[in-house]
């Protein structure tokens, strides 16, 4: 069943209950799945999600003729089978940002834990527009606080501020851009060609022909990266640790992986005199 469908077959559903049961409850629960669904619906008409106006213009009209493939297909002088196939992408392509089991869940009851992996497929609440959609995973689900005013909110502006495009725009230009591109390029995998790279580049062939790096020092460098962002220097004994001590940590391990780095540093040298 194409995804248009399972949706109105939800909000026929729930309607029904509502009227069943309107003379003896207030049926909040359902009232809530009710207004869970139509956000949806008014999603799937709003039509964002697809970019082609000659698709949107098509799809559109075979939601209002009520999923009538035959007569899109007429509207449009197109073959029935062409239109099947539009509706099974489009269908798809919903389903797989609304939710496959969105749905199912609201039904069963889970409205906010549905509506909550609604909102973060499709980035639909208005405020969460705002933010990198990764950083939506990490946000509370919305809710009034009575008695907070948004002058008691600084700090959580301030940090939710920084997570918006600009916000992290802003403060990546406070960094040096060669370093950052650097970071990058040993973290990608493009450093395993850095050989080839070498072999190509005389200026580079000669960076590492002096020794100032090597192969086997940058695989070091990316493993530890690697670590590093994925969250497996995070803790110490257990222990959630902040990122500069994390870097720390990073720098470190790296540094040990350099048998000459610290060569020599417990030798006192004022024993061979100046000069």
């Amino acid at each position: 069943m194409i995804f248009p469908k399972k949706l109105e077959n939800a909000v026929k559903l729930v309607k029904s209950n509502l009227v069943e049961e309107a003379l003896f409850t207030e049926m909040q629960v359902e009232r809530d799945k009710l207004d869970a669904l139509m956000e949806i619906v008014l999603f799937v008409k709003k039509m964002d999600y697809i970019k082609s106006s000659k698709v949107k213009e098509r799809f559109a009209y075979f939601l209002r003729s009520k999923f009538d493939y035959k007569e899109t297909g007429l509207r449009f002088n197109q073959k029935v089978n062409t239109i099947e196939v539009m509706v099974s992408r489009v269908s798809n392509r919903l389903e797989s940002l609304v939710g496959k089991n969105t749905i199912e869940m609201i039904l069963d009851g889970k409205v906010s834990e549905a509506l909550k992996i609604f909102r973060i497929g499709t980035m639909s609440e208005p405020s969460y527009g705002y933010f990198l959609p990764e950083i939506v995973n990490f946000l509370p689900e919305p809710k009034y606080e009575m008695f907070t005013t948004i002058e008691e909110c600084r700090d959580e502006l301030y940090i939710l501020g920084l997570l918006t495009k600009h916000g992290i725009r802003g403060v990546l230009e406070r960094y040096n851009g060669q370093r950052l591109a650097h970071i990058l390029y040993i973290l990608s995998r493009d450093s395993k060609r850095l050989e080839t790279d070498t072999e190509r580049d005389t200026t580079l062939h000669a960076y590492f022909e002096f020794g100032h790096s090597t192969k086997e020092k940058i695989a070091a460098e990316r493993d530890v990266l690697i670590r590093l962002f994925k969250g497996e220097l995070s803790t110490v004994d257990g222990i959630e640790i902040e990122m500069e001590k994390q870097v720390e940590k990073a720098i470190k391990m790296v540094q040990s992986q350099n048998l000459y780095y610290d060569a020599g540093s417990d030798i006192d040298f004022s024993i061979f005199g100046e000069g």
